[in-house]
């Protein structure tokens, strides 16, 4: 029943779909590690429909170390909102002994951005 899905993995930087492409972009443990995430964020916007929702499962722990004064999920919200998009529901999560940050996103429609 899922014959009308596509999933990608590869390259995120320069992605060859289309603008406005996909309903649902999910990266997992994505962002952390790079040092442009505004950059990510905004591909994954511009792949995105209007309407689309963008999924961010992160490593609290990872972005605790990495969060100047030590809000990782305001430094969360921030690159969402440097990347374009705005943070629709953030929260903390534990699956098993993991502590991952969960969050959703949608671009900004053009009325929001003026």
């Amino acid at each position: 029943g899922l014959a009308h899905c596509a999933v990608q993995h590869g390259e995120f930087r320069k992605l060859s779909a289309a603008s406005g492409s996909f309903d649902a972009v999910v990266l997992d443990r994505a962002l952390a590690g790079e040092v442009d995430t505004a950059a990510r964020l905004h591909e994954a916007a511009r792949v995105l429909r209007p309407g689309g929702q963008l999924v961010l499962v992160e490593d609290y722990e990872t972005l605790a170390e990495r969060a100047s004064g030590g809000n990782p999920l305001g430094m969360l919200r921030e690159w969402i909102a440097q990347g374009g998009l705005f943070c629709t529901r953030l929260r903390p999560v534990d699956v098993g002994i993991q502590h991952l940050l969960l969050a959703v996103a949608a671009r900004e429609s053009a009325e929001a951005a003026a």
